[in-house]
């Protein structure tokens, strides 16, 4: 029976066998992944996130690895806390191994015997003889404030150790010589060494230290006194004496202080000085009128 015409599709208009069957890529992708599961599930990607996201919300995250300087820093930390317990085990250990002497134990400067408007510091060496007479030329040679006292404190390398200077040090490096070995005996304690300044670039040394014996130290100076001058004539560096025929020291008083003047010069305030200031077992010997009565002022103030 012949076919009808009208019923007949056109062959432009007949499917094809290979457009009736819907391909799908070989290849499977993130895409069409996405796309498959947005049409099955008839929801966004923003709804489908935020259900992966509560699902999943019971699982802890890993925090976030540390950046190289907070690494860096830590490890700063720690070895900063190693070297000090290892410099604090060292420092125990030396207690131990080298227990430190007396001298060494007292690094620091000594307290002054009076108040002093400034201080400076120097060192020496037992080794070079010549090292105390330096330093204290140098400050000698310096300005300072008029009617005021520069203390001078002075540390002496003896050998491995550091030490406060005293008066049996004094006498040989700076080239005195004591009246007899009776008088050194009975001075103890650290030597304070001072200025007084008497004007823009005029200074007068001094010096002050302890004595276990006033009286007898007292007596020990009023017998040192024909040759007094003499030995101990470094003490007033470059100045220009005038030494009397026969060296005859005065009697002065001074707040009810007593005190011993040999004046050496008739156009300034240059000679020799010295008193017992027995309230503080104090030996005081200066190199001008004005020094000394600085000098008894400030220690008869701090009574």
């Amino acid at each position: 029976m012949p076919e009808n015409p009208e019923n007949s599709p056109d062959p432009k208009q007949r499917p094809s066998l290979a457009g009736a069957v819907e391909t799908k890529p070989a290849i499977r992708t993130m895409r069409t992944d996405v796309a498959e599961l947005l049409q099955k599930k008839k929801s966004s990607f923003a709804q489908i996130a935020g259900q992966e996201i509560a699902a999943h919300s019971d699982i802890p995250l890993k925090p976030p690895r540390p950046g190289i300087k907070i690494i860096l820093t830590k490890w700063a930390i720690r070895g900063l806390f190693a070297l000090f317990i290892l410099l604090a085990t060292a420092g125990v250990i030396s207690l131990f191994i080298s227990p430190a002497s007396e001298y060494e134990k007292k690094s620091d400067a000594p307290r002054p015997y009076f108040s002093t408007e400034k201080e400076r510091g120097v060192s020496a060496s037992t080794a070079d003889k010549n090292s105390l007479g330096r330093a204290l030329r140098s400050i000698y040679g310096e300005g300072g404030r008029t009617k005021t006292i520069t203390r001078t404190a002075i540390t002496l390398q003896d050998g491995p150790i550091s030490r406060s200077l005293t008066l049996h040090d004094f006498f040989p490096l700076m080239e005195l010589a004591p009246p007899s070995p009776a008088f050194l005996e009975r001075i103890e304690g650290p030597l304070m060494v001072f200025f007084y300044h008497m004007g823009p670039e005029e200074n007068r040394l001094g010096f002050a230290t302890r004595t276990r014996d006033p009286a007898r130290t007292l007596r020990d100076l009023i017998l040192w006194e024909p040759t007094l001058v003499q030995d101990v004539r470094p003490i007033f560096f470059n100045e220009r004496l005038q030494f009397p025929a026969e060296p005859t020291f005065e009697n002065k008083l001074f707040r009810n202080i007593d005190w011993r003047w040999l004046p050496l010069s008739q156009n300034s305030d240059l000679g020799l000085a010295y008193s017992v200031f027995t309230a503080k077992d104090l030996m005081i010997i200066t190199t001008s009128r004005a020094e000394m009565e600085a000098v008894l002022t400030r220690l008869l103030d701090a009574q």
